[in-house]
Formats: structure tokens, sequence, C-alpha cells
């Protein structure tokens, strides 16, 4: 047993927040756009509505059509920061996971998801922090470096390591990207442990550090956060003077374009 099987913060189900936030907000009805999943859709087929209908945006066609079929009702090929018209206010929930640290300017793609939220939508999703170890790493070495150190390393597959800026990401900056929202919630989540598992000193050193920062409330340095927003139900905001840019394109899973 290692360390982090007996810490308490490593020992749950890392998505369990994620998937409870999505489940205690969805309906049988709901219209749902999950945002850069790609080939990995984020959201369980049990906490899919069953009469409404499952969207994935992402910018690769490709990484939409390697789900396979059945994977999304259908795709918009886009990216978040682009606007895409046919979208606005035909979205119940926007769901994304480990996704918004490598987009930019963060605040069109929020601009952006707002619009495509019915007035009560809701956004649900999880990002990493701009300051955790990893993050700041990922910014300090070239692309190429950090592939080579991710597959070296922690042996991850170099065609899942994608550039990120982490723009906005930490708790302080988002509060007031989301201050047109009706509500929201920013919680910090501190688990960046595993990307110091090829050294047990480094591991059990950067433990002792995650935990001081959590007992202390540091919510900037947390490693990742979990958003559930919703659109204000008595009013919609017009963002348009901020989220501008071009049609996506759309089809089915498989079909022809």
């Amino acid at each position: 047993m290692t360390a982090l099987d007996r810490h308490r913060r490593y020992g749950d189900d890392w998505r369990a927040p994620y998937h409870e936030a999505i489940r205690a907000n969805v309906r049988d009805d709901s219209v749902i756009m999950d945002i850069g999943s790609g080939r990995s859709p984020s959201v369980p087929y049990d906490l899919r509505p069953r009469s409404g209908s499952y969207i994935g945006l992402d910018l690769s066609e490709g990484e939409l059509r390697s789900a396979g079929a059945g994977a999304y009702d259908r795709y918009v090929v886009s990216d978040i920061t682009h606007r895409v018209p046919e979208l606005v206010g035909q979205v119940d929930m926007a769901v994304s996971w480990q996704v918004l640290e490598h987009v930019q300017p963060m605040r069109l793609a929020l601009a952006n998801i707002h619009e495509y939220l019915r007035p009560g939508g809701w956004l649900v999703a999880s990002f990493s922090g701009r300051w955790s170890a990893f993050a700041v790493l990922n910014r300090l070495l070239p692309h190429r470096v950090a592939k080579a150190v991710m597959q070296g390393l922690l042996h991850r597959d170099p065609e899942t390591v994608f550039p990120a800026p982490y723009d906005q990401c930490t708790s302080s900056a988002m509060q007031p990207l989301l201050a047109l929202w009706g509500s929201a919630l920013v919680i910090p989540r501190y688990r960046g442990a595993s990307y110091f598992k090829f050294l047990r000193p480094a591991q059990l050193a950067y433990l002792w550090f995650e935990d001081a920062i959590e007992r202390g409330h540091h919510a900037d340095l947390a490693t990742h956060y979990l958003v559930v927003a919703q659109k204000d139900k008595a009013r919609d905001v017009d963002v348009s003077t901020t989220a501008t840019g071009r049609l996506g394109t759309t089809g089915e899973p498989g079909g022809s374009r």
C-alpha cells in the first residue's frame, strides 16, 4: 500500500463530485453539451437524459468520430472560444472534464457557454489549476519536452498531452468571470501527488505541501477546480460584445458532411 492509498483525498473516486453535480441538475429531457471530450465522453450513459440529447463539441472531428457510434447523439466541430450561433439558447447543461485549462481566452469560452445555455441552465466543469506544480512545469517546459516527460515518467500516451495556458485557472480569477451567472461555486480540489509517483521522497514532500495549502485554504494554489454554475433563470445577459467568432460545423457521428 502506498502513501496515496492511505491518504483521505486519494482514496475517493476522483470523478464522483463531477458526476454528482451532473446527476443533481440533469432532467430526463435535458440537452447536454460535452465540451472537448472528443473520443472520451465525460458523462456515463446512466447519467444521460433518457429523452433529451447529448452533444459533443470538440476542435477535432476525428476525435469525436473516434468515440464510436452512439457515443454522442450529434456533434459540433468548433473551438469553444468561437461562437456557434445555432447553439445559442439550445443547451440545458454544459459539461467539461479537464479541458478548460487548454482554452484561451477563458473569458470568451465562458461567455459562449453562457449564451448556449437556456435560462436556468447549468455548467459543470472540472479543470486544472494554474499554480499547481504540474501546471507550472507544463508552462515552463517546451511542449515537446513536456510530452516526453509525461510519457517517460508517468507512462502517459503522448497523444493525450496537449498544450495548456491555464488562462484564468485560479479561484480568484474565475469568480469575476462568473459574476453574470445566477449562481456559481468554484470548489478548490487538491490532488496532484500522482505526478510525483516516479520518486517516492518527492511524492511524500509534495503531499506535505499539498496538505498545508489545503489546511491554509489557499484556494489559488489548488491543483484542480470544480465549477458548478447556473445561468440566471429570470434574465438573459447579452454577451455578444465579448463572444465573437465563426460558425462551427455539425454532424451526426459516422454520418456524411
